[in-house]
């Protein structure tokens, strides 16, 4: 195998369907870049220097909020469940912000898992 023939997407994305628990709804999805991103190594090294300063001693939820930000800097951008419909809570539009990111988070903790498990799998960025 030629290995020039393997495109690396991390920095260009993908788009994530998010599901409803059921596994069988789409409620969204997201625009995601990899954990190969400039994006989210930028991301990470705030992280890291957040568990630098700790020394260590970094409670389990600043770990999974430090991780959280992480995941959101990897979200370029967001539709509802059909092309071209908005993202919509609580009767609300929501543009793609990073509060916005964080607030379906902590709102939809499955939406985090659904994101968090797809940056981190090297072949959804990966083409042959």
């Amino acid at each position: 195998m030629d290995l020039a023939q393997i495109k690396v997407t991390a920095n260009e994305g993908e788009w994530l369907p998010i599901y409803m628990p059921d596994n069988a709804t789409v409620i969204l999805h997201f625009f995601m870049v990899g954990r190969d991103s400039n994006e989210c190594k930028e991301a990470g090294k705030i992280a890291t220097a957040n568990i630098r300063k700790s020394k260590g001693n970094m409670k389990p939820e600043q770990i999974e909020a430090d991780n959280k930000l992480v995941v959101a800097a990897c979200i370029k951008s967001w539709r509802g469940a059909k092309d071209g419909d908005p993202v919509i809570y609580a009767g609300e539009e929501l543009d793609c912000t990073k509060d916005n990111k964080l607030m379906l988070f902590d709102k939809l903790p499955f939406v985090y898992r659904q994101a968090d498990s797809y940056i981190i799998e090297d072949e959804n960025f990966f083409k042959v």
